[in-house]
Parts: C-alpha cells; sequence; structure tokens
C-alpha cells in the first residue's frame, strides 16, 4: 500500500516511517520546521472520492500533547459511507471500543475515529500512530480487495460528461416517454438562470413513497422534463432528486452486482456520476437541501434496494419534452425564469395532469401544443374566471387563485378503465360520460364547469374547450348570429374607462357568468343573457365610486344571480330574475350611463 505527503518535522520522526511509506518529498519544502501537523495519506483510493489520512494537531501549550485521528473525507456527501461502515463494523470489540471513538466530521456520521489516549512524550506519539495503522491498515486492504470482487465495472470516475451534440433537439417540438433506465444525464444540464433547488426531506419522502405505492402496477408517471438543447426547462426538482436517489443507491452491494450484470444500467450509472460531476451549486440553500435529503435517503437505506431499484428504473417513467428555441421552451414554462418565480397554480396543474395521462397518444400531444400556444396571461386569466364560477356558484369567496387552490380542479383519477379510489354516486355521472366519450370523441365531451373533474388528457380538454368560449366572447366577430351580444361586448372593449382596475374586476365577473350560462344552456337566448349580466355586473360600478375585488367578491356573495344561474332549469329562469334600477355615480362611464339609460335601468337623467 502506498501513500503520500508525509510532512516531516524531525529526522528522528522521518525514520520511523521512511521504510513504512514513500514520502513525496516535493511537498516538503513548503512545510515551515516549527509546523507541527502531520498527514500520512494512504493510497488505494480516488481521492476525488475518499481521502483518508492519519493526522494530530499539537496543542499550544507542550510539543507533542496531541490526540492522533484517523479523517476519513470525500469531496461529495457519504461517497464513503461504504468504506466508514465497513471500519466501523470490524473495529466494534470489546478491547478496540476502549482504545478507538468515532466521531461526526462536516455532518457526516463517523467520518473521524479517535485514539482515546492523549500523547505528551514524543515516544507516546509513536507508538498510537504505530497502533493506529497496525489496526486500520490491514482493514484497508482487505476493503479494496473486496470491492475489487465487486466492481468490475463500477469505478469511481467522472462518469459520461455532457453530450452536446446528443442532447439538440432535432425538431421544433419532440416527445419522449422514457423509463429511468433509458433517461439519460449527459443530456441534461442545469442552466445558470434557473432557480435552485429546493426540495426538502417532505418532497423526497414523497417521491419515495409514490414509488412504493405504485409499485405493483405497470408504469408510473413521475412528471414532465421539458429541455431546451439539454438545458433544463421544467423538472428540475426531480430530477436532481431522482439522481441523488440514484447516487446513494448504487452503492448498495446486490444494486452494484445488478448493474454489473446489465449494460443499460451501466449507461444509466456513468451518466448520474458525470451529472453529478458537473453540476454545481452555490446556494447555501440547495447545498443544505441537498445534504439533508442524502442524510433522509440514507436513513431509509433499508428499504431502498434491489427490487426498489427494479421498480424504480423500470416502471418508473418521465414525459421528456425537447425543444429548440429556447423562447417556445420560456413559453412552455414561464415561471422559470432567472429571478426564481414560484411555480404558478396553472403549470402544478399541467404536471399533475400530465403525470395522469397513463398512455401518451397523438391528441395528447396536440393538447399539450395547444396549451403552450396560450398566452400566459389569458392562461391565468381563464382559471381565475373557472375558479371564481365553481365557487361563486356555492356562494364561496374568490377574490384570487393560488397554488393552494389548485385542489379545485384535481379529480376522478381513471386508468385502465378503472379508478384509484370508489366510485361514490357523487362520481357516477362523470365516470359514465369518461367511458362514453373518452378516447371516441373527447371534443364532444359534456364539460361542465360545477361538474365532476377528471384528471389526466380530458382536464387538456377541458381547458381547450373552455378556452375556445372564452375567445368566444372575447371576440364580437365569432357573435355573428347574436348582433345584441356583439354590440355589448364591442361596447365593453372600447369605452373610455375601460381600463381602471376597478372596470377590470367588473369585466371579470361578467365573463364569469357569461361563460357560466354558455356552460348551461350554449347560445340559446345569448342576446337576452348578456343584458341581464350586463346590468347586474356593471350595475356595482356605475354605482360606486371606486371598485376593489373586496367589492365585487362582497357583492356576489350578498347577490342572487350566481346562484340562480346555478339552479336554473332553462334560460327564461334566467331572464325573470328582477334587477333594480342604479343611481349612477358621477365619476362613472358616459357610455356606460347612456346603456343603463337605455335599458330603462337609470334612476338619475
Amino acid at each position: 500500500m502506498g501513500s503520500y505527503n508525509i510532512y516531516r518535522f524531525e529526522d528522528e520522526f522521518y525514520d520511523v516511517f521512511k521504510d513504512r511509506y514513500e514520502p513525496d518529498l516535493s511537498s516538503l519544502s513548503n512545510r515551515s520546521i516549527k509546523d507541527r501537523y502531520l498527514v500520512l495519506s494512504i493510497g488505494g483510493f480516488d481521492p476525488q472520492f475518499v481521502r483518508i489520512i492519519y493526522s494530530y494537531d499539537k496543542a499550544s501549550d507542550w510539543p507533542y500533547r496531541s490526540r492522533v485521528e484517523l479523517r476519513i473525507e470525500g469531496e461529495y456527501p457519504y461517497t464513503h459511507k461504504d468504506l466508514v461502515d465497513y471500519l466501523v463494523r470490524m473495529t466494534n470489540t470489546e478491547n478496540l471500543r476502549q482504545e478507538l471513538k468515532w466521531l461526526p466530521l462536516n455532518f457526516c456520521e463517523n467520518s473521524i475515529c479517535r485514539y482515546q489516549i492523549e500523547t505528551i512524550e514524543w515516544g507516546d506519539f509513536q507508538r498510537v500512530l504505530l497502533r493506529m495503522m497496525e489496526i486500520f491498515d490491514p482493514l484497508f486492504a482487505e476493503y479494496n480487495k473486496s470491492q475489487a470482487r465487486k466492481e468490475r465495472f463500477l469505478r469511481y470516475s467522472p462518469g459520461t460528461p455532457f453530450d452536446k451534440t446528443g442532447a439538440q433537439a432535432k425538431h421544433d417540438l419532440e416527445y419522449d416517454i422514457l423509463r429511468i433506465k433509458e433517461l439519460d444525464f449527459s443530456h441534461i444540464e442545469i442552466p445558470g438562470y434557473q432557480r435552485t433547488y429546493k426540495w426538502g426531506r417532505k418532497n423526497v419522502n414523497q417521491l419515495i413513497n409514490d414509488v412504493m405505492e405504485f409499485r405493483n402496477d405497470s408504469t408510473y408517471r413521475l412528471g414532465t422534463i421539458v429541455l431546451n438543447n439539454g438545458d433544463i426547462v421544467d423538472g428540475q426538482q426531480r430530477v436532481v432528486t431522482l439522481a441523488l436517489l440514484l447516487s446513494q443507491m448504487f452503492r448498495n452491494p446486490d444494486i452494484k452486482l445488478e448493474i454489473n450484470e446489465h449494460p443499460e444500467y451501466q449507461k444509466l450509472y456513468a451518466s448520474v456520476i458525470g451529472f453529478w460531476g458537473r453540476t454545481k451549486y452555490k446556494s447555501a440553500i440547495a447545498i443544505d437541501n441537498i445534504n439533508h435529503n442524502l442524510d433522509l435517503i440514507k436513513s431509509r437505506e433499508s428499504e431502498l434496494g434491489l427490487d426498489f431499484f427494479h421498480t424504480l428504473v423500470e416502471k418508473c417513467e418521465f414525459v421528456v419534452v425537447r425543444l429548440k428555441s429556447q423562447s417556445e421552451a420560456f413559453q412552455f414554462f414561464d415561471s422559470q425564469n432567472s429571478r426564481g418565480k414560484d411555480l404558478s397554480p396553472h403549470d402544478l396543474l399541467k404536471a399533475y395532469h400530465l403525470r395522469e395521462i397513463p398512455l401518451f397518444v397523438e391528441h395528447d400531444k396536440e393538447n399539450i401544443t395547444y396549451w403552450q400556444k396560450i398566452q400566459t396571461e389569458d392562461l391565468e386569466n381563464l382559471f381565475l374566471t373557472m375558479f371564481r364560477i365553481k365557487r361563486w356558484s356555492k356562494g364561496l369567496t374568490a377574490r384570487f387563485f393560488t397554488k393552494d387552490d389548485s385542489g379545485a380542479f384535481k379529480g376522478l383519477s381513471i386508468k385502465d378503465g378503472a379508478t384509484k379510489r370508489p366510485i361514490f354516486p357523487l362520481y357516477g355521472p362523470a365516470f359514465y360520460l369518461y367511458h362514453h366519450f373518452a378516447g371516441i370523441e373527447p371534443e364532444r365531451f359534456p364539460f361542465q364547469l360545477d361538474g365532476e373533474i377528471i384528471n389526466g388528457s380530458l382536464f387538456f380538454d377541458m381547458i381547450r374547450h373552455y378556452n375556445r368560449v372564452r375567445e368566444t366572447i372575447y371576440n364580437p366577430k365569432s357573435l355573428e348570429k347574436h348582433p345584441k351580444t356583439r354590440q355589448l361586448i364591442d361596447l365593453l372593449n372600447t369605452y373610455d374607462k375601460r381600463n381602471r382596475i376597478g372596470d377590470t374586476y367588473i369585466r371579470s365577473l361578467f365573463d364569469a357568468l357569461m361563460i357560466y350560462y354558455v356552460d348551461k344552456f350554449g347560445y340559446e337566448e345569448i342576446d337576452r343573457a348578456s343584458e341581464q349580466f350586463f346590468l347586474y355586473a356593471y350595475g356595482i360600478r356605475i354605482s360606486n365610486s371606486k371598485v376593489s375585488i373586496a367589492t365585487v367578491d362582497n357583492a356576489v356573495l350578498s347577490g342572487t344571480m350566481f346562484r340562480t344561474v346555478r339552479d336554473a332549469s332553462s334560460p327564461l329562469d334566467i331572464m325573470n330574475a328582477e334587477l333594480v334600477s342604479v343611481k349612477a355615480d358621477d365619476n362613472c362611464s358616459v357610455l356606460l350611463k347612456n346603456e343603463f339609460r337605455r335599458l330603462n335601468k337609470l334612476t338619475n337623467p
């Protein structure tokens, strides 16, 4: 066994150890003769991953008062875990427990082994250091010998470098569904504009538990990865966590032997090691999260054996989306930018429902393409409007739509014709409609905003459906057969004070009522309905000098219009709703006032 970096401070010390170790004499010239810190680094290990050092520090009050220690360090957290576990196990005898004490180093358990006796005289120091070598040198030799038997393929190395050519998309938009064993980490890099790694223990536990829960399924969708020529735009948190999990599992002896026998596992191993070799986080938050998550993975290692490994790499999969254009990549996932903006609710819902699609078909690709073409602001307004319809129709407040409210758009999961939960009577109609329309005529599915949502493909069909309804309401040209509604929409799109913040809240209320109505009755009697909704919504505007979102929300909760639409069995039920006349505020729009006067709903001239 070789060694290096022996720092000599007295000739007699050098004479004692020169026959046992080969010193690196070039390093001695940089050491002061007054320096009393000695390092003997044991060879046979790659210092990039494991450094094994005998050392001591002198106390300030006595030249040779010291504690002799064996330090085991690594550039990456816990890369030396197997070695440490072996040494701790082999030194856990009654006699050696009296001589040795294991201590942590840099949050890594059992990385220092200290000899219990303090050395004072020079002879004491020599005897203790030689005793430590007598205990550990044979253990190092045996460990390296056993590892060589187990690891014909697994040699600690930098791994596969980033493959820039392989990472480039060949077409403007590409989709693949890849099992983990097919996921090439050499085609993935984390760009500088990405937000930092923020997943914590809760997220890692959930990922592990999800894989265990669905281990009997044929496949389990982990999520979506969006790449722009290798730069990860969406999916960083899951990809990094997966790499952490795999890198730790690679140290399991049974998994190592399995990797040796399967070339596709060897490729995965090399690409993951290479990914970690070039992935450097500067954020203290990211580094802490990585260390804590590795600690958690280590604590669950008894659950992460060969069966779990097979489930993870053979059954778990990602939808991988590759885009050539960076602008299209950011449009696909708009909330990931250089400011580290949080995921928006619709981004979270997109990821959730992509995971709920059991088998990707061409129609799903069309839906995703359609989604990414919707402007972010329009998508946010659409979800806010749908959320308000769902809430206001039940008499519940709905001022804002946040990611905490995303559960409003999660519903029934159906896979292979069955569900993950019992079919209560509440879900019966949705389950029947799914079997009647899904996969045959999804565009004809009779969506209802106050009905049960079906997760996966039909969620994207639903968004496509209601976005088209919204576009119809906003575009007067699509209302050729409904002249009164077209004239009214034209007024709302052009009147002078339409851009005031209060007026935008009122417009949102009007749009919600229009979409809710069309959702129930289509365009039957839409001209009369639009006048009713105009009088109801804009009556709040012209009668108040100031309008806030609270003004609108409170008016809806204290009024009856949404409940009237909810309970209506025909358009006539809405036409028969009595609306009182209002007094116009002095600051209101003249055009709005004139329209109220035309409809005989103004009390002042």
